[in-house]
């Protein structure tokens, strides 16, 4: 498999950090889901802050080159099935580790997004 894009670590990462925010996830277990997420797969540093209405990752790729994203939170609720189908995503993407096909890992969060 194809070395992973940093632009597709860093959307998945960001994408699950949100997640968790927005079904009531404390801001550790976000920031925690995002650098797991993004070392799992293949970013060579990471680190990300979070706050009750924002969500911030760093990655760096291997050339030693920082990217960062962001996104707003503007919708919260309390769906703690979805913060373990989250969790449970990481811990199998971290298995993985670079093997990880990002389509099928967006299309879990998609998936877990619109989950009721």
């Amino acid at each position: 498999m194809s070395e992973i894009l940093i632009d597709d670590i860093m959307d998945i990462s960001l994408q699950a950090g949100v997640l968790v925010l927005e079904n009531g996830g404390e801001t550790y277990r976000a920031e925690e889901t995002c650098v797991q997420i993004a070392r799992a797969m293949g970013a060579g540093n990471a680190s990300a802050f979070v706050t009750p209405t924002v969500v911030i990752v760093t990655v760096t790729d291997q050339n030693k080159k920082s990217h960062t994203a962001m996104q707003r939170i503007t919708n919260r609720s309390v769906n703690l099935e979805k913060i373990s189908k989250i969790n449970s995503l990481a811990q199998e993407l971290t298995l993985k580790g670079k093997n990880v096909n990002p389509e099928e890992a967006e299309n879990s969060l998609a998936k877990i997004r619109e989950a009721p």
